[in-house]
C-alpha cells in the first residue's frame, strides 16, 4: 500500500502519479497535520508520534511525505527507522507569464509531477 501523507489528496493527482503510486498497490492517503509556527521541538515530536502510530496501522510499503519540514523530517526518520520506504513526489514548474488588459504582469505555474524520490 502507498500511503500519502500530505495535504495533496490522492484524489486529485494526475494519472502519471496514480500510476507511480500504485505500483505499490492501494493508495491511501492521511491528511498531514497543522504544525502551529509556536510549536515546540518536543511538540512537533509528539505530534511526529502521533502520525506514525496511525500510518503503521495502516501498514504501508511505501509513504509519501510532504508538509511543514520538521514534522516531515521527523516523519522520515520515523519510518525510516521502521523500514518503510519513504518518498517525496518530484515535480517540475513551468510557469507562463502574460500582461493583462490594465498592463499588470500575470504569472500561471503549472506544477507536474515527474517521480517519486526516496529519502
Amino acid at each position: 500500500m502507498f500511503l500519502n501523507i500530505s495535504n495533496h489528496p490522492s484524489s486529485a493527482w494526475s494519472a502519471k502519479q496514480l500510476e507511480a503510486a500504485k505500483q505499490y498497490g492501494e493508495i491511501a492517503d492521511l491528511a498531514f497535520p497543522n504544525v502551529p509556527p509556536s510549536a515546540s521541538k518536543e511538540e512537533v515530536q509528539a505530534l511526529a508520534e502521533s502520525v506514525l502510530s496511525q500510518a503503521m496501522q495502516m501498514n504501508p510499503d511505501c509513504v509519501m511525505c510532504s508538509g511543514e519540514y520538521t514534522l516531515t523530517y521527523a516523519l522520515v526518520n520515523g519510518f525510516k527507522a521502521e523500514n518503510i520506504k519513504t518518498v517525496a513526489a518530484c515535480t517540475e514548474r513551468k510557469t507562463e507569464e502574460r500582461t493583462d488588459e490594465n498592463g499588470r504582469t500575470v504569472r500561471t505555474s503549472i506544477i507536474e509531477f515527474v517521480c517519486f524520490r526516496e529519502f
